[in-house]
């Protein structure tokens, strides 16, 4: 499986590192390329869906930024951000 890297940071790195993305886990597929972001926030918390979206459009600016976008190559890529109850938030 292919590891996107930057400088020795992985998007797991940049997720958990800053506690107010409330990420507690990621997982990636090679084939089709998928991540899959799992969070403490729970399904009924009003800001669940917002902070969905917030945390997918982070990891798009990451796979189109100058140094990711090359290993990306135009692959097509499917992101799933989970609540802590395991129902998509984004």
């Amino acid at each position: 499986m292919r590891m996107l890297a930057l400088h020795g940071y992985t998007i797991a790195d940049g997720l958990m590192a800053k506690k107010e993305f409330k990420v507690t886990g990621v997982g990636y597929k090679d084939k089709p390329l998928s991540f899959i972001i799992t969070t403490s926030v729970l399904s009924s918390d009003p800001t669940a869906k917002a902070h969905g979206t917030k945390l997918e459009s982070l990891i798009v600016e990451f796979l189109q930024s100058e140094e990711i976008s090359p290993i990306v190559d135009n692959e097509p890529y499917e992101i799933t951000v989970n609540s802590k109850d395991n129902k998509k938030i984004n």
